[in-house]
């Protein structure tokens, strides 16, 4: 048995506490959103250099990394005066976007009645304070002003970075419980003892066949998450199996 049996829960955000994906929001508020604390000329210039970029990507000219870095840079520049005030205004915006049935999820997360973290790969420039606005104490995405060598946080890096932190907060050998709506998500899936799925049912149904020695339970029709956590955790706290098998078979 495992030496702790409280789970930890990793929650994506996109597609998941989210009902939409985070990042073309961002792209839109940019454009067009409410930033009073930033000048006119300013403004309109930000809106019409990520206009420009926008159509690059949309053509295929340059990939999403690269985008993404560019609006970040574009971003910290128009905003420098006062960044704090930008990515709360953002934040609060894209917080009214949170499924309404995890709502009372999220107020147990925001009273420390459960240890969880946001694990995303939207960009750190709204992701922090997104995550504080939504109960989190711990949120690991998309570095702030990303650079060459950093990852967008997706995929096995995402998985490595969320077990790296675990393992920094004495966790390891703790059950893992999982939200995602996407096969992008893969390594941490095989890395959990249970999975609340938000995605297509087609993509559950493969997800299911990639990771075998994990419990999916379906929450595309959840109504109310408040008993989530417990039914999730039915099937991992008597595991006699421990993370660190699920992460040999990730990897």
């Amino acid at each position: 048995m495992r030496e702790n049996p409280t789970p930890i829960l990793i929650c994506d955000l996109d597609g998941t506490i989210l009902r939409v994906n985070s990042f073309p929001c961002w792209i839109l508020y940019l454009i067009a959103g409410h930033l009073p604390e930033v000048k006119f000329r300013t403004r309109l210039t930000l809106s019409l250099r990520v206009q420009y970029l926008l159509l690059r990507r949309k053509l295929g000219w340059i990939d999403h990394r690269t985008f993404m870095v560019r609006v970040q840079s574009e971003w910290h520049e128009a905003t420098a005066p006062d960044q704090a005030a930008s990515a709360i205004r953002v934040a609060r915006f894209l917080r009214r976007m949170a499924r309404p049935p995890l709502e009372p999820l999220l107020r147990q997360i925001a009273a420390g009645e459960l240890n969880a973290v946001l694990a995303t790969a939207a960009a750190g420039e709204y992701a922090n304070e997104l995550g504080r606005q939504l109960g989190f104490s711990h949120v690991l995405c998309t570095p702030s002003r990303l650079t060459v060598g950093e990852s967008v946080n997706v995929g096995t890096h995402k998985w490595l970075r969320t077990v790296t932190f675990l393992a920094s907060r004495g966790w390891s050998n703790r059950p893992v419980l999982l939200l995602t709506d996407h096969l992008d998500d893969l390594p941490l899936m095989r890395h959990a003892d249970a999975v609340g799925w938000f995605g297509p049912e087609h993509e559950l149904t493969r997800a299911r066949a990639l990771a075998t020695e994990t419990t999916f339970i379906d929450c595309r029709g959840l109504l109310d998450a408040s008993a989530l956590f417990e039914m999730l955790s039915s099937h991992a706290r008597f595991s006699e199996s421990s993370p660190e098998s699920h992460a040999t078979t990730a990897a």
